[in-house]
């Protein structure tokens, strides 16, 4: 990767003479030349959309909450909704990266994504899900002595359900399975 030289382009569009002399060149380990393939290809798989759009819902991306003070000095750690740690600087860069859709929840005061549906809506919306990961508890599953991340679990009506009368409010959801 390195190389400048060296052929890009389909397969079927190489010169099998530029090709020996760009593996000639080539000084990477065996190790390190399939390591680089592997990370291509799934660069390539992840890039196409051939995976899918959503999962759960959501955008399939990273979520991260962090504190301002983190993000604003570039050094820190975040955390992802199922508990990965991640470098601040790591989570700069994939924010930054082409074609990565950024939410930013910031608390303190409201943005205009609303939060408190009432009756209007039985399923929590994409904003509720995103505030729910940044609130206190939001991170896993409510339910008692269940560890999965809130990523991998519905919203539900806490307070009371839907069929009895219950709001799709930020304040009466909570992830569970």
């Amino acid at each position: 990767p390195d190389d400048p030289e060296s052929p890009v382009g389909p397969i079927t569009m190489a010169n099998a003479e530029q090709v020996a002399a760009a593996a000639l060149r080539d000084e990477r380990s065996p190790a390190q030349r399939n390591h680089d393939a592997f990370s291509a290809l799934l660069g390539q798989v992840l890039e196409s959309g051939m995976l899918g759009n959503t999962h759960r819902g959501l955008p399939i991306q990273v979520i991260v909450t962090t504190s301002l003070h983190e993000l604003e000095a570039q050094a820190g750690i975040a955390q992802t909704t199922s508990g990965t740690l991640l470098p601040i600087q790591d989570v700069i860069n994939m924010a930054a990266s082409a074609g990565a859709s950024q939410y930013l929840a910031v608390f303190g005061d409201h943005t205009s994504v609303p939060l408190y549906l009432g009756r209007s809506k039985r399923i929590a919306s994409l904003g509720q899900r995103l505030a729910s990961f940044a609130s206190p508890g939001g991170k896993m599953c409510s339910a008692p002595g269940c560890n999965q991340p809130a990523s991998r679990v519905q919203m539900h009506h806490a307070a009371k359900d839907w069929a009895d009368g219950g709001l799709t409010d930020i304040d009466q959801l909570v992830p569970a399975c």
